[in-house]
């Protein structure tokens, strides 16, 4: 659900919708309280949109606003350890795993960063 918070990252423009065929189709939030490096917060995508390249599509706008408005090298995101469809279009994007945490949610959380310039 959104809450609040989500309404103050739309207001800073740290929050990016795809829109196809006039639907939300998914969307990305940002922020840096990741150690003072920019992450994705949050990327969604609805099951009746998926496999059409939004997620890459809202991953090119969160790269781009790490490396445009905040000046950073590199951009980070976690995703659950049994989200392959995540972890898979991560890979393929040229984020590389950088670590796991342990025992925050039900399932680890895996973490990833892509250096900006790295493949896409």
């Amino acid at each position: 659900p959104f809450k609040a918070a989500d309404a103050d990252a739309v207001d800073a423009m740290r929050c990016h919708v795809a829109v196809l065929a006039d639907e939300v189709a998914g969307y990305v939030m940002v922020h840096r309280h990741f150690f003072r490096r920019p992450f994705v917060e949050f990327l969604a995508v609805h099951p009746d949109h998926r496999r059409r390249g939004v997620a890459s599509a809202l991953l090119d706008w969160a790269e781009a606003w790490a490396a445009e408005a905040v000046g950073a090298s590199q951009l980070w995101v976690s995703t659950g350890q049994d989200n392959a469809t995540m972890q898979r279009v991560l890979v393929s994007r040229g984020y590389r795993n950088s670590g796991l945490i342990a025992d925050m949610f039900r399932v680890p959380e895996l973490i990833y960063h892509k250096a900006m310039g790295d493949g896409a």
